[in-house]
């Protein structure tokens, strides 16, 4: 996947320039953010294969032009990220917080370069934070409560037996008479 510096070494469509048809360098100018992904981009990488809001998510793509600037957009809805530049091999690695408000469910992230010739993308799975199990049954004071008449019930038996036990009549010695 060679190509010119400046041209777009990761053009799906196998050409080594820059759009234009001249085989130059691209002049890099901030593509509009795009309403929804595009279909034919390359694979993009992430680093996991869940996140939850405020988790950081480190992305990875390749075949841009060296230095190229990329943008990178997460959709549901459109969201710039932000604008990164492509190493001297075309990779571009991104990282960033998945925003507290992110609904749960499969977003898409899309990297597109300022040349215009490549778009890479990759899903991002958003989870819902675990929420506090809310108690279906008794509260715990209510437990509490029963196990303190439990103790004051024994209690009570306890001293109505010992005292039938020593108030009770003693019974005539056999052969007294």
């Amino acid at each position: 996947m060679g190509g010119t510096p400046g041209g777009g070494s990761g053009d799906p469509s196998g050409s080594s320039g820059d759009g234009d048809g001249s085989g130059g360098a691209c002049v890099q100018v901030e593509p509009p953010i795009p309403l929804a992904p595009t279909d034919d981009a390359w694979a993009a990488a992430v680093d996991k294969d869940l996140y939850l809001p405020g988790h950081k998510v480190t992305t990875t793509a390749s075949g841009f032009a060296a230095g190229e600037r990329v943008q990178l957009v997460l959709f549901s809805y459109p969201r710039l990220i932000g604008n990164f530049t492509a190493d001297a091999d075309g990779h571009v690695e991104a990282v960033f917080a998945v925003a507290d408000d992110a609904a749960p469910g499969t977003h898409s992230i899309q990297f597109t370069g300022w040349c215009g010739v490549v778009t890479a993308r990759a899903d991002v799975l958003v989870g819902s934070p675990a929420e506090p199990a809310v108690s279906q049954g008794v509260p715990a004071w209510v437990w509490w409560l029963l196990a303190l008449l439990l103790a004051l019930i024994l209690a009570w038996v306890t001293r109505r037996l010992i005292r039938a036990l020593r108030d009770r009549p003693v019974p005539p010695e056999a052969g007294a008479q």
